[in-house]
């Protein structure tokens, strides 16, 4: 493959995770939400029986000091509660409060439009494509992550 298509890939993608994730993050903002919550929404809201902070580090790919201090914010403004688990009591489980799910749901709307706004510049077979070739490049990427680990 020439170099060039190489480097035009990384940098589309880039670009467009770039473009999306800004107006994103001015809409979620426009609606009095902080930005970077949004990561922390997204998987507790896909995990209605809570998460652990370890998990949600894994999840959203943020530090554990940073998941950290978001936490505490979003329980500050009554986001989230904490609560041990009932399967292991020194676990601390992470549940979106009501007014969480609330803001949620906006997010939601968020992304909505502009997952809309993406597929409406695309035909069906033109999106059932581009998704098969996410798919290849995500394999390719996990096994090049996994062919790297065991030349260590």
């Amino acid at each position: 493959m020439d170099k060039n298509c190489e480097i035009s890939i990384s940098y589309m993608f880039h670009e467009i995770n770039k473009l999306f994730f800004e107006n994103i993050k001015n809409e979620t903002k426009m609606i009095g939400i902080n930005p970077t919550y949004r990561f922390i929404f997204m998987v507790l809201s896909q995990n209605k029986d809570g998460l652990t902070q370890s998990e949600i580090c894994d999840l959203v790919h943020l530090k554990k000091s940073s998941v950290s201090e978001l936490l505490h914010q979003m329980e500050s403004e009554d986001l989230i509660i904490r609560e041990k688990s009932n399967l292991d009591n020194r676990k601390t489980i992470v549940k979106l409060t009501c007014k969480g799910k609330s803001l949620d749901k906006q997010i939601k709307g968020v992304f909505k439009k502009y997952e809309l706004l993406l597929s409406n510049s695309l035909t069906y077979d033109e999106i059932e494509n581009l998704l098969s070739y996410f798919d290849r490049f995500k394999n390719a990427l996990k096994g090049g992550l996994e062919n790297d680990k065991t030349n260590i």
